[in-house]
């Protein structure tokens, strides 16, 4: 079995205690799952736009090396071990963040009262926030000369979904969940992927689809490691957790008609 491999599922599920089953008889947790849509988006996007932004070496060899398989994609190849990454990584984080929520730090949960609450509102700063994104990324890519698709793919994913739910789900949120759940993603993600896969080049970065900051010390020769992949540790779990927050809000609101289109 592929190193690679183990250290996937090692990192879906090293938060797995016991109270985790509880949550899977919780009808919010598991429909939060049910829905599997943001995973199929970024499956497909993956498999669309991989060869721009990552790099796996091993694919190109016969064996396919340390990944146990590889699947052809649009401009070249992606490890089967990368589908598990999108399809455990949200499934750690929810637990993390539910755990925390409902057991660990329930203290710090903000009553839930969903009379005559709209879900879906645009938070206006967070629109402005987004037009800026977009800015720099346009400015970033005259500068460099090759579009940053990293960072807009992670932009999109953290913002999008931020500009209709935050103005509600940001006040139905445990934020010391989440900062348990963002430190959690953190310090896995520091042994995962800064001091394991970067070193023993299981997949790098295509620098022609980065902004071109680098945090030097957790790169490796030719292997750079950009900030974005850093910023990923933050805009994951808050796109998973304003997820299952939204889904718990649908799922117990008294109107849920009112609740997503307003009366």
């Amino acid at each position: 079995m592929s190193a690679v491999f183990v250290t996937y599922v090692n990192a879906g599920f090293s938060l797995f205690p016991s109270v985790v089953v509880n949550f899977f008889r919780n009808s919010t947790f598991s429909s939060h799952f049910l829905d599997d849509s943001p995973n199929d988006f970024f499956f497909f996007l993956d498999f669309l736009l991989g060869f721009k932004t990552l790099r796996f070496p091993d694919c190109a060899k016969p064996d396919w090396g340390n990944y146990l398989l590889c699947l052809p994609a649009v401009g070249g190849t992606i490890p089967v071990e990368e589908i598990l990454f999108y399809a455990l990584g949200p499934v750690a984080m929810t637990l993390a963040y539910a755990c925390a929520d409902e057991k660990w730090l329930r203290y710090y949960n903000p009553p839930d009262d969903l009379l005559n609450v709209r879900l879906l509102q645009i938070s206006w700063p967070l629109v402005y926030t987004a037009a800026g994104a977009i800015t720099a990324l346009f400015v970033a890519w005259q500068v460099n000369g090759s579009f940053p698709t990293y960072a807009a793919f992670l932009s999109a994913g953290a913002l999008l979904p931020a500009v209709f739910l935050y103005r509600c789900i940001g006040g139905l949120t445990n934020w010391p969940a989440f900062a348990m759940t963002t430190l959690y993603v953190s310090v896995t993600s520091v042994i995962w992927e800064a001091t394991l896969a970067i070193p023993r080049g299981w997949w790098g970065y295509e620098p022609s689809g980065m902004l071109g900051w680098q945090i030097k010390a957790w790169g490796r020769d030719e292997t750079i490691f950009p900030i974005e992949a850093a910023f990923v540790w933050l805009a994951a779990p808050f796109f998973t957790v304003l997820l299952y927050e939204f889904a718990k809000a649908v799922m117990h609101h008294p109107n849920k008609r009112a609740a997503l289109l307003g009366n």
